[in-house]
């Protein structure tokens, strides 16, 4: 159906964003249907999930390639790709958050059933796709470390990946007893951004703590391998698959007030971009070269710098 839709559009190129595996059959129709793509945010590197490899085969499905930082630029450009190809713009994503309408605490309030507040989590928990049999220790350690947690909680609901109906499962049953928990499916853009201005700390293992937590200088705790080998700034702790106890140390020292006083009065910068990303995508894709100049993919031998 994607190859009719590019015959009968003739589009001058396909923008696709990020990692997911639903990519793969866009991208595969592009290549068949000789269409260019712009491929953003390729370049990341997130070790422990499929992510990391469906983003990799994009890349070099891909023609033009708009890297969220100058590090996951060289990685491109270390894939043999052109480098006049490469362009480091940042990610889009941090322009949309940080400009974006955020839901207010009422709102919240109505939404989850409780206010949340600097002792509130935010908890999003992915499959872990490439160590499937570190999933249930993973969700176990965090549950019960969740359960004995005295504050709220935000529990949302996991990426649809191979797994995730055991961890959707396991929060239903945490939530049943826990006083002050709440599960919401999505909470949705805005009313997502609202939450990682009031709570007081993320738990998990998603890239969120990664790349838009860091602008509102929110403790991340960062749950496993998930994110290993993502750049990372100083709001993020990191801290083992399985383990809870290292999980409610790491949700105690999350929480004092001089770490939180220190992350929120600090630079508030993430390393994925400065908000002013969509200006350089645009400019990117107005100085498109033609299109045979695109399609025309040559392979750049990578020499590695040697001390001699």
């Amino acid at each position: 159906m994607f190859n009719d839709l590019l015959r009968e559009t003739k589009p001058d190129a396909v923008v696709l964003y990020g990692d997911r595996h639903e990519l793969l059959p866009l991208a595969t129709a592009c290549v068949l249907e000789r269409t260019p793509i712009v491929h953003l945010c390729g370049g990341d590197v997130t070790e422990g999930a499929l992510d990391d490899q469906v983003r990799h085969a994009v890349t070099k499905l891909s023609h033009v390639h708009l890297a969220s930082s100058e590090r996951s630029a060289k990685r491109i450009r270390q894939m043999g790709e052109e480098p006049w190809r490469v362009h480091a713009v940042g990610d889009p994503l941090i322009d949309a958050f940080v400009r974006g309408e955020r839901a207010s605490a009422d709102e919240l309030e109505a939404v989850l059933g409780f206010r949340p507040d600097r002792s509130t989590l935010l908890v999003t928990l992915h499959p872990t796709t490439l160590e499937p049999h570190l999933q249930e220790p993973e969700v176990e350690a965090c549950a019960a470390a969740l359960e004995s947690y005295a504050g709220s909680i935000i529990l949302t609901a996991p990426a649809p990946d191979p797994g995730f109906e055991s961890i959707a499962e396991r929060w239903a049953r945490l939530v049943a007893t826990h006083p002050k928990a709440a599960y919401i499916d999505s909470l949705g853009s805005r009313r997502y951004r609202g939450a990682l201005f009031a709570v007081g700390a993320m738990v998990g293992n998603s890239s969120s703590g990664l790349t838009e937590a860091p602008c509102v200088g929110l403790p991340a705790i960062n749950v496993g391998r998930r994110q290993s080998g993502r750049d990372r700034a100083e709001n993020v702790i990191d801290v083992p698959s399985g383990d809870q106890a290292a999980l409610a140390a790491a949700i105690r020292f999350a929480l004092e007030p001089v770490h939180q006083d220190r992350l929120r009065n600090g630079s508030r910068t993430s390393p994925y971009g400065d908000g002013r990303s969509n200006q350089r995508v645009i400019e990117a894709l107005l100085a498109l070269p033609s299109r045979p100049r695109l399609l025309d993919k040559r392979f750049i031998d990578y020499v590695a710098a040697t001390n001699r």
